[in-house]
């Protein structure tokens, strides 16, 4: 039955007498909390592995509020509540280079998987090579299933599509279809690495 969190729970209450103490009931409980627990964080290391988020480290609790500009507070809580996925729209993070855009498009990313939906993080040169690699190997149709079973694809800020995508008229119609009705951070400031240049080189890779 793949019960081993609560096996192992159990032979933990078997080997201490406090235990014992507890009735038949609050015992169970315990055991299936274990299990619960278990299950839950498997599943989360599993969906935060398929992610492949390019800050796999980033999370909502670490986001510098004082040290991001022009973050829209209210709005960015609210996307981390998954808002984007129950109502249908995208969630854009724009702005120039520094200022924490990859950081918190891998944050919202984390957050997502944290409530089970299922999350992918492409750049879009990488996207494209992969869907073209699809074409040539006959394997097109089941790429194009498996991004359209994701509940969050993370991709390259919106001002790189064009110089991206060869096709102009594909790159207006994709945009359009994103940016209608969507979520926007619109990022502003100098970039974070000029602020502090000493830093380690994972904390400026977060300001991406």
């Amino acid at each position: 039955m793949r019960l081993g969190a609560m096996a192992d729970a159990l032979k933990a209450q078997e080997d201490d007498p406090q235990y014992q103490e507890l009735s038949f009931e609050e015992r169970l409980g315990l055991l299936v909390d274990r299990e619960w627990t278990a299950r839950r964080d498997r599943k989360l290391t599993r969906l935060l592995k398929e992610a492949r988020l390019r800050l796999p480290e980033a999370a909502p609790e670490d986001i510098d509020y004082r040290a991001a500009q022009g973050l829209d507070k209210p709005l960015l809580r609210s996307l981390f509540g998954a808002e984007w996925r129950r109502d249908g729209r995208a969630a854009l993070v724009t702005g120039p280079t520094g200022v924490g855009k990859t950081f918190i498009a891998c944050a919202l990313g984390n957050a997502a998987c944290r409530q089970g939906f299922r999350t992918r993080y492409y750049r879009v040169p990488r996207l494209l090579g992969d869907l073209e690699l699809s074409r040539t190997d006959g394997s097109y149709a089941s790429f194009l299933g498996r991004l359209a079973s994701l509940d969050l694809l993370i991709q390259l800020c919106v001002e790189n599509w064009h110089s991206t995508m060869a096709d102009p008229t594909v790159a207006d119609a994709i945009l359009d279809r994103l940016v209608h009705n969507a979520y926007r951070l619109a990022l502003k400031g100098e970039s974070m690495r000029k602020v502090k240049p000493d830093t380690a080189t994972n904390e400026n890779e977060q300001q991406g």
